[in-house]
Parts: C-alpha cells; sequence; structure tokens
C-alpha cells in the first residue's frame, strides 16, 4: 500500500512516510492480516500523547512511551485495534525515551526516527 500524503489521525497528522514504514513492518509479519488497519490502529494509540517508539522484533507489537507515566510498554496489535488488556510493561522511571530505544536497539524491528 503506498501512502502519498500526509494522513491525519484524530486531530493531528502523521506523516505517510510513517505511516509506510509501520504498514511494510506488519505486511512483512507472517501472517500478518490487514497491515493498513493494524497500522492505522496504532498510530490512533499514540494520538492522544502517548508516543510511538516503533514496532518490536516479535510479531505485531508496537513498543511505546507514556511521557506522563515514564513507562515503556509493548502491546499487540491487531486490524481490529490496540490490545491493552494484553499490555506489557517493559520499563517504568523512563526520562528520555531516545536512550531508552538506543539501549534496546535489539528489542526493534522499526524504530520511530525520533528516537534513531
Amino acid at each position: 500500500m503506498a501512502a502519498s500524503s500526509v494522513a491525519p489521525y484524530m486531530g493531528r497528522t502523521v506523516s505517510a512516510d510513517i505511516f509506510q514504514a509501520v504498514y511494510d513492518r506488519l505486511a512483512a509479519i507472517e501472517g500478518g492480516a490487514h497491515p493498513d488497519l493494524a497500522a492505522r490502529s496504532i498510530l490512533r494509540h499514540t494520538a492522544g500523547g502517548i508516543q510511538l517508539l516503533g514496532i518490536a522484533t516479535e510479531g505485531a507489537r508496537a513498543i511505546c512511551y507514556d511521557p506522563h507515566l515514564h513507562q515503556v510498554y509493548a502491546v499487540d496489535v491487531s486490524p481490529i485495534g490496540v490490545h491493552l488488556a494484553d499490555r506489557e510493561l517493559w520499563e517504568t522511571n523512563v526520562d528520555d525515551p531516545t536512550d531508552w530505544a538506543a539501549q534496546h536497539a535489539g528489542r526493534f524491528a522499526w524504530r520511530h526516527p525520533r528516537v534513531r
């Protein structure tokens, strides 16, 4: 799926490059159904202040940072949405998500350019 413009998500815009990168990673996952819907689910989840750090190496999981709670967590994602009930807390007391992402680079199949 080619993304050619800026896509709106819940009142903010996400670059087409970010959508495309998330889509491409999810599409590469064996058995990944509807990566376009799953990518939109991730971007909707991160529209309210949660920061998308990247996509995990294992399966369709988004790695996110909550700047209010200073937490990094992974969450499963599917075409029907982000599964917060299965959220896995990876670390607390994280003040610098870029530094955290660099220290845990092996956990990422794709990292958001903001944290590279």
